[in-house]
């Protein structure tokens, strides 16, 4: 169903040119282009007035405009409805949140995710519910990869997370979501630790060396896999591993910058952001995600879903059963 703003007498109906009006046939036309188009009867009076909402006249001025037009106020109140529901219309008096917190250019550049938002949902109440949920959310980079990898790794990371909608804070602790960042995308002993260490919030796995990269898993404590349970496996299926994996974080630490190709910086930083948007846009659903990793292999950048489950001797996924009295 779209927004009941509709139904709200002070509401400012405002056409979307995001949103084209496009005729298939005479008197037959269709509202947008994407998944949440609709094709409807329409006279070309009833199209004109549509494409005229300017957002400076409330619903209750319509409504009185309504009562003079052919064929009639219901027939113009369902047309309102029809392109809620396909993204075409929304209040001109409401914004996001966030962007009363904004700088005009900071509003400017966000505006196209808006759009792109009501398109998405068909409804402006959840777009401007969900480009301030992005906003409001803040993200810290931490792991021994953010002193270790090239800048361009980094500037990537921070570049597609906020692309993505999220907000940069240089303090861990005010962060919502930390993006731990590797030396290696193979999870050693050292990272396992590292996470442990961690503050139980959700955190994300990103790193690149040579010609591979990952990003994820997104770990929900409690919730999904961690990094511990990559570690355990990538062990079990390797029982020389432990070993191997400490003397190669050691051999990485020495090194003056790791080799992080440019091209494959952007692309795991895109990838991560991605993981990223999806959970801040449904925090409570675990969507397809969940207990996934995503490696990025040069010289063709395929991604290539990995599964990460949960391992049953870490205790991330432990379940304590209530004690029974004697």
């Amino acid at each position: 169903m779209p927004d009941t703003w509709i139904t709200n007498e002070q509401s400012r109906p405002r056409y979307r040119a995001e949103c084209p009006l496009l005729w298939r046939s005479p008197g037959v036309a269709q509202l947008g282009e994407g998944r949440l188009h609709r094709v409807l009867p329409l006279d070309q009076t009833s199209a004109q007035w549509l494409l005229a909402l300017d957002g400076l006249r409330t619903v209750a001025a319509l409504r009185a405009e309504f009562a003079d037009r052919e064929p009639g106020p219901a027939h113009y109140a369902q047309l309102l409805w029809i392109a809620a529901e396909s993204g075409a219309i929304d209040d001109a008096g409401a914004m996001p949140q966030a962007w009363r917190l904004m700088s005009v250019s900071e509003r400017d550049a966000a505006s196209a995710d808006h759009s792109a938002a009501l398109l998405t949902l068909g409804s402006s109440t959840l777009a401007d519910q969900t480009v301030t949920l992005r906003h409001s959310t803040r993200f810290a980079l931490t792991g021994a990869g953010v002193r270790s990898a090239p800048v361009s790794m980094t500037v990537a990371i921070i570049t597609a997370m906020r692309a993505a909608g999220l907000t940069f804070t240089s303090r861990l602790e005010e962060a919502h979501l930390h993006i731990i960042v590797g030396m290696h995308p193979v999870v050693g002993a050292e990272m396992a630790a590292i996470e442990v260490s961690q503050p139980a919030i959700a955190h994300l796995f990103v790193a690149a060396y040579g010609d591979r990269a990952v990003a994820g898993p997104l770990v929900i404590p409690g919730v999904t896999s961690c990094l511990r349970c990559s570690y355990l496996h990538t062990r079990d299926a390797d029982h020389h591993w432990a070993g191997v994996s400490m003397q190669l974080h050691a051999a990485i630490s020495r090194l003056p910058q790791l080799p992080i190709d440019r091209l494959l910086a952007q692309l795991v930083a895109s990838q991560a952001a991605r993981l990223a948007r999806a959970w801040v846009d449904s925090p409570v659903v675990v969507g397809a995600w969940r207990n996934l990793a995503y490696e990025i292999r040069l010289p063709d950048g395929a991604v290539d879903a990995q599964a990460r489950p949960a391992h049953p001797l870490c205790q991330c996924q432990w379940v304590l059963e209530p004690a029974v009295a004697g």
